[in-house]
């Protein structure tokens, strides 16, 4: 019968991506591209032959084998004529083959597109709007729920104006995705446009699940922008990114508006004035910028400010921010410029502090024969010998996270002995 006719041959259409292995063809030999074109090749031949066979009824059975995938649409449009679109359609349109349909008029004319996208009912065509690609048929996007199905997951991969005004007004992630990894020009020439992009993004109200395509393309915007740009206008828009966990690190923008305002931490972990980003943040997360370890003056003036306060908390925050400093320029932790004020303050809440800053910005670490803590006690114990003379409040410091690295050393070892390491 017909249907065995295609039955027989229905294994070379229902995975795109996956074409069975075909005896003509050296595996071996052949290269991705060539297996490729191969295989297309004999599906076409395939495709036509039992068309000739089949007749129309070939676009029924087509439609029901194939899976609702990419690269059947492009297909479709290469191998069916013109004059079959409407009833190919049909019976995808009947399979619910969304997928295909939308992949088949992205590969069409124009003129036929159009046609076949008015001719869908109004929920079929909602759908396929929101997997199409193609521009051109933007005029057709006569209501809102249309335009927003259409640009709620197009991609633009160069740049085009009408597609720029509107993802920015209905999928402004879409743009730093663009940004981030498609503008071949310098940043600097579009910064305009691209901080229009993160004010969109920090006014919008969809989620974005962390450490998404979206996520990522955020946080490399940003670090982008970070590097050519300082403003103030920049810098709300990295707190209200923060605080909304849109990126994953903190830019060095947010670092020198704290450091060369450092009243203003006063207010964020009091909550005197609302604080956007609050006392955990400063807590566990602040550092200072790369510009404080050449500033000394400025240097002096923020640790002041936090150091002097009547208030514990304060210090608690400053002795932090400390743990979580720099090297110095002879290679010992931490920098000169902290020791130099760890000593001059010799207060216990601050160097208690810095301790746990420097143990929070070691992050997870696993569990093995105790080595490696034994490594880092070592490195400690040393430094609090070289700066003994000169800082010693340093070095009784440096001694406390020496003890506390050997005693994690002793337990790591013991857990390993008993083959209990993780």
């Amino acid at each position: 019968t017909l249907a065995d006719t295609f039955n027989s041959n229905a294994w070379a259409f229902i995975e795109y991506y996956k074409c069975p292995n075909l005896d003509f063809i050296d595996h071996d030999t052949s290269t991705y591209y060539e297996l490729s074109h191969k295989q297309e090749d004999f599906r076409r031949e395939l495709f036509k032959n039992l068309e000739s066979i089949l007749g129309d009824q070939i676009y029924n059975c087509i439609a029901v084998t194939m899976n609702d995938g990419p690269g059947w649409g492009r297909f479709l449009a290469e191998v069916v004529s013109v004059d079959k679109y409407d009833i190919l359609c049909g019976c995808l349109i009947q399979a619910e083959k969304i997928s295909i349909i939308s992949d088949f008029v992205d590969f069409i004319n124009f003129e036929d597109a159009n046609r076949i996208l008015k001719g869908l009912s109004h929920d079929f065509q909602i759908k396929v709007l929101r997997l199409i690609q193609r521009i051109d048929i933007v005029d057709i996007l006569s209501t809102e729920e249309m335009r927003q199905a259409f640009w709620s997951n197009y991609r633009m991969f160069e740049y085009n104006e009408l597609a720029y005004s509107s993802l920015l007004i209905y999928n402004p992630f879409e743009l730093t995705n663009y940004y981030a990894y498609y503008f071949e020009s310098e940043l600097s020439s579009v910064i305009i446009d691209v901080m229009d992009v993160l004010q969109a993004i920090t006014n919008a109200d969809k989620p974005i699940q962390r450490y998404s395509r979206q996520f990522y393309a955020i946080d490399e915007l940003v670090k982008k922008v970070d590097k050519l740009i300082y403003s103030e206008e920049f810098v709300e828009l990295c707190i209200k990114l923060h605080r909304r966990k849109l990126i994953s690190f903190v830019p060095e923008a947010i670092k020198i508006w704290y450091f060369e305002s450092p009243m203003k931490i006063l207010g964020e972990i009091s909550n005197k004035d609302g604080g956007s980003l609050g006392y955990f943040f400063f807590w566990h997360d602040y550092k200072l910028p790369t510009v404080a370890y050449s500033r000394y003056m400025e240097f002096k003036a923020f640790c002041d400010v936090l150091a002097k306060q009547p208030d514990n908390i304060c210090k608690h925050v400053l002795g932090c921010i400390l743990g979580r400093g720099d090297s110095g320029s002879d290679g010992i932790f931490p920098h000169e410029f902290i020791r130099d004020v760890l000593d001059e303050y010799d207060n216990e809440e601050i160097s208690s502090s810095f301790i746990v800053g420097k143990f929070n910005s070691l992050g997870v670490r696993s569990v093995g024969d105790g080595s490696d803590e034994k490594k880092r006690s070592d490195v400690y114990f040393e430094a609090a010998r070289a700066l003994e003379i000169d800082h010693p409040v340093t070095a009784n410091i440096l001694r406390k996270i020496a003890k506390e690295h050997l005693h994690t050393a002793t337990e790591d070892n013991s857990m390993y002995q008993l083959g209990l390491d993780i």
